[in-house]
């Protein structure tokens, strides 16, 4: 079995990209087709991680020299510190003859209020998927929720009061373990101040934004790949 990337999007790591499209021709003497599809990640915020995209696969049966359009969706840009949450991650589509496949991205991660550090809202959702004009051969797996960020208070010595904050991972992308970023770590008191920031984007298609002390990073566009 040959493997064909067809397109691998990079729209997550530029700010404010839109979603890539392109057209795949179905190869001579080619009739059944295998074609997996990962949503955008949503990007981070300060308080929760941005969302895995979706996963959505299907066996389809083709027919040589058709044309499937395809649709790339791109990572969520990262939020502002208290400014807005991250935004949601665009939705991966392929379709083909009347039959169509879609990877929605993760949501955005939650931000917070100047002096106001809440999880009342939640965690981030991850994307799901869904099909249209296929009636079996197909599985899906949800993105997994981005991470909450913790925050520990401690007593270092008789006047000195700090605080440590583990910033949540971005969720990793259906059928993509590890794929989400991993949160940063800072450390605050009135005597010292250590900041150890995460990772700058996802490390896999369709991975989450992780939440950071100061704006959350952009979740990792999706992804589309046809087996034959």
């Amino acid at each position: 079995m040959n493997l064909k990337i067809s397109l691998y999007s990079i729209a997550a790591l530029t700010f404010g990209s839109n979603n890539c499209t392109s057209t795949w021709q179905v190869p001579a003497n080619v009739t059944t087709i295998f074609v997996e599809c990962w949503g955008g990640g949503g990007g981070g915020g300060y308080i929760t991680g941005g969302g895995g995209g979706g996963y959505i696969s299907v066996r389809m049966n083709v027919t040589a020299s058709a044309t499937a359009n395809l649709q790339i969706g791109a990572g969520g840009s990262f939020s502002v510190l208290f400014s807005s949450n991250g935004i949601t991650g665009g939705s991966s589509i392929f379709s083909i003859a009347g039959m169509s496949i879609t990877a929605n991205g993760g949501f955005g991660g939650i931000y917070s209020v100047p002096g106001v550090v809440s999880i009342s809202a939640g965690l981030s959702p991850g994307g799901d998927f869904s099909v249209s004009g296929i009636a079996d051969n197909y599985y899906g797996a949800y993105g997994s929720p981005g991470g909450i960020t913790q925050v520990t208070f401690m007593q270092i010595n008789a006047t000195d009061f700090g605080t440590a904050q583990v910033f949540g991972n971005g969720g990793d992308a259906g059928n993509l373990p590890g794929s989400g970023a991993r949160g940063g770590y800072r450390f605050a008191s009135p005597s010292v101040t250590q900041t150890i920031s995460g990772s700058n984007f996802a490390i896999l298609p369709g991975g989450g934004g992780s939440a950071d002390h100061s704006e959350g990073w952009r979740g990792r566009g999706g992804r589309i790949i046809i087996h034959w």
